[in-house]
């Protein structure tokens, strides 16, 4: 498994194996110094082989357990896209709104522009 992070210097997306955490590694955008951070929990999974000497009941309640931890990394997981879905909302919304500013700017400027123009003009033939 990878755990993937950014440079807190550059901002650079950086991934490395997880056996990485910990280590400080150079960033490959500004060879700047980055620890790597550990990973947020390990992944929940169930046993690959439920030790078959356990009773079933045991190996039941194993297995639910498992699954438990799985179902709540899943929501962990699924409250952080969610969040990261509301910011690109929120800044596709900005994005918009400074397209419309700007737009209305270039306009503005091209009216001062014209109006500079006629100034000029009528300033050459003025005696």
């Amino acid at each position: 498994h990878d755990i993937f992070f950014d440079c807190p210097s550059c901002g650079k997306n950086m991934s490395i194996d997880e056996k990485a955490a910990g280590l400080i590694v150079n960033c490959p955008g500004c060879n700047g110094k980055v620890q790597v951070p550990h990973p947020e929990g390990p992944p929940a999974q169930a046993p690959a082989n439920p030790d078959q000497s356990e009773p079933p009941n045991e190996q039941i309640r194993t297995l639910l357990e498992s699954l438990t931890n799985s179902q709540a990394r899943f929501m962990e997981i699924s409250e952080k896209y969610n969040e990261v879905q509301r910011r690109r909302a929120l800044l596709e919304r900005m994005r918009v709104e400074d397209h419309h500013l700007f737009n209305e700017i270039r306009q503005h400027l091209e009216q001062i522009r014209t109006s500079c123009d006629r100034v000029s003009e009528i300033m050459k033939d003025a005696p």
